[in-house]
């Protein structure tokens, strides 16, 4: 990943669930849109964003534990392996994911497991929508950060409901 700032932080207007990926590779975009085999690993909430960019970008100039925009997408702090063709192939991924943990690995990052996907075979099941845009840049919408942001939500209110309840009584 020559330049880790591809995947920019949501513009102003934005939600937070939402971001815009512009890979300097072309091919790059077109392989998350013909991804056929999708793992999603959620980095510790302690762990900012920019480190991991900054983490990635050194991840490419190195020679071990490099990680390519060809099979890795990041989204605040969630990094999505991909690969295209799963029938030949799952090793390749497998051997992807353990390229990205072992580059997390060097970094003392902590992947939150229980907020994982491994070997989804849509990016939907792996918590993500991607649309294209103009110039070859991809939008892309962590619908799992969504989901968690309206179960949040909605038990915030159930939390009001019983208060008030209570305190009526």
């Amino acid at each position: 990943m020559a330049n880790r700032d591809d995947t920019q932080a949501a513009p102003t207007g934005l939600p937070e669930h939402v971001s815009i990926y512009s890979p300097s590779d072309a091919q790059a975009g077109d392989d998350l849109f013909n991804a056929q085999i999708f793992t999603r690993l959620s980095i510790s909430s302690s762990t900012s964003s920019r480190v991991i960019a900054t983490a990635l970008a050194t991840s490419s100039n190195s020679t071990n534990n490099t990680v390519s925009q060809s099979f890795c997408v990041q989204h605040n702090n969630v990094l999505l392996v991909f690969d295209t063709d799963t029938k030949d192939d799952c090793d390749l991924h497998h051997e992807h994911v353990r390229t990205v943990c072992l580059m997390l690995k060097d970094h003392d990052y902590a992947i939150d497991y229980a907020r994982c996907v491994f070997d989804a075979v849509s990016a939907q099941q792996a918590g993500f929508q991607f649309d294209k845009m103009n110039g070859g840049s991809i939008l892309i919408v962590d619908i799992m950060a969504l989901q968690d942001e309206e179960d949040d939500t909605s038990s915030d209110e159930g939390e009001d409901n019983k208060s008030t309840e209570n305190d009526s009584a």
